[in-house]
């Protein structure tokens, strides 16, 4: 009888031990559900590139598919807070000119390996997409380079 109850006791200290660590394991995903949901859509979102990249708008239908599977991860990212999408509402700036160049530059210099997007949503309208705490960034480079030009003969 001492043997059987041994054997009980350690199958059920067994049984409440595994029991201990699949509740750990849902703990742990619990509280750190955001960083396991944005490491998710990062890989997402650079899968669907890859595969962008991969295609490069040879098969339209494809390609939209792909399109569509980046932009579900990258909406994720910012609905989470990872990323932030930005409207800037310029007066001489465009994307494509020399001053947005020059905007470019200097973020590349400060933030290597960095990556955004940047969308041009018409004159004087620019769409930037990246991470939260590289947005204080673009909008200082904005400002500093969205001033008319000190030459008249200039378009601007």
């Amino acid at each position: 009888m001492s043997k059987l109850l041994n054997d009980l006791s350690r199958v059920l200290l067994k049984q409440f031990l595994v029991l201990l660590l699949i509740i750990g394991v849902f703990a742990l995903g619990y509280f750190f559900r955001k960083d396991i949901q944005i490491s998710y859509h990062k890989w997402g979102e650079a899968s669907a590139l890859k595969s962008m990249r991969k295609y490069n708008m040879q098969d339209q239908e494809k390609y939209q598919r792909i399109q569509d599977k980046f932009d579900k991860h990258r909406n994720a990212l910012i609905k989470l807070g990872y990323l932030e999408k930005r409207l800037f509402e310029t007066e001489i700036l465009s994307v494509g000119t020399p001053e947005f160049e020059k905007v470019l530059a200097e973020f590349r210099e400060r933030h290597t390996n960095c990556s955004y997007s940047i969308g041009d949503r018409g004159e004087h309208k620019i769409s930037i997409t990246c991470r939260k705490d590289f947005m204080p960034t673009w909008e200082e480079l904005i400002k500093k380079y969205d001033v008319p030009s000190d030459n008249p003969n200039e378009d601007g």
